[in-house]
């Protein structure tokens, strides 16, 4: 279901799989997405649950290297569960004595057999912010968006479904917690400019659960968690 770019190298920040953003979306005084997506992770423990899924927790706390860009003191927890389904839930945890102030998100890149015949469902009657159009604000009232070219959607609301057909299956996309959604692929020119082999923009659409256009604020001690589930219907 994942999509991993094949060229990946020593120098090169890997678009694939689900790449975590803390503490910052996008652009702005850190580096773009944040730290999290490049830091090295603790891995900790590793179970089957109840309904017989793998069970990885991961970790990621301050560091020297953090707090050259960002001086919080925070902790960050990742919990994939991989069975029938692929659950991952990600928890922030404040432990600095300041509020804690950022925004999130899953950056999760679904491989598909052609975008431009890639349907995807459950966003129609959200506002959605386009960046391609200077962030200029619309509402989507198409029942699929088939993304045929450069997309790149900040929706305002949060849907608790997504599914994503490529005619042989559906994808289908859960989340909680998360304020957003985006949906991203880089069209064409994209391949060049992002590091991509040529012809990959084809291949992938990114569905994101993410919470960028109300930050969230966490008081001393506080945690915030999202969930994101992915399955295959059909």
């Amino acid at each position: 279901m994942l999509f991993l770019s094949a060229n990946v190298g020593d120098r090169q920040i890997a678009h694939g799989g689900v790449p975590v953003v803390f503490p910052q979306f996008g652009g702005g005084e850190l580096p773009q997405h944040g730290f999290a997506r490049t830091s090295e992770w603790t891995i900790g423990e590793r179970a089957a649950d109840g309904d017989g899924s793998s069970v990885a927790t991961m970790s990621l706390r301050a560091s020297p290297a953090t707090r050259q860009i960002w001086r919080h003191d925070f902790q960050l927890d990742l919990v994939v569960a991989l069975g029938q389904m692929l659950k991952i839930t990600l928890r922030a945890t404040n432990l600095d004595q300041a509020p804690l102030t950022f925004t999130v998100g899953l950056h999760s890149y679904f491989r598909v057999r052609d975008v431009r015949r890639t349907a995807i469902s459950g966003l129609s009657g959200l506002a959605y912010r386009d960046k391609t159009r200077d962030f200029a604000e619309f509402v989507d009232t198409s029942p699929t968006l088939v993304p045929k070219g450069e997309t790149d959607r900040v929706y305002l609301g949060a849907p608790p479904i997504v599914r994503i057909s490529d005619g042989e299956r559906a994808i289908r996309v859960g989340a909680s917690g998360f304020g957003n959604v985006v949906v991203w692929n880089p069209g064409p020119a994209g391949d060049a400019r992002f590091g991509f082999v040529e012809g990959e923009w084809t291949e992938f659409v990114c569905v994101e659960p993410a919470t960028i256009t109300t930050p969230v604020v966490l008081e001393r001690g506080e945690t915030w968690e999202g969930t994101q589930t992915v399955s295959v219907e059909g």
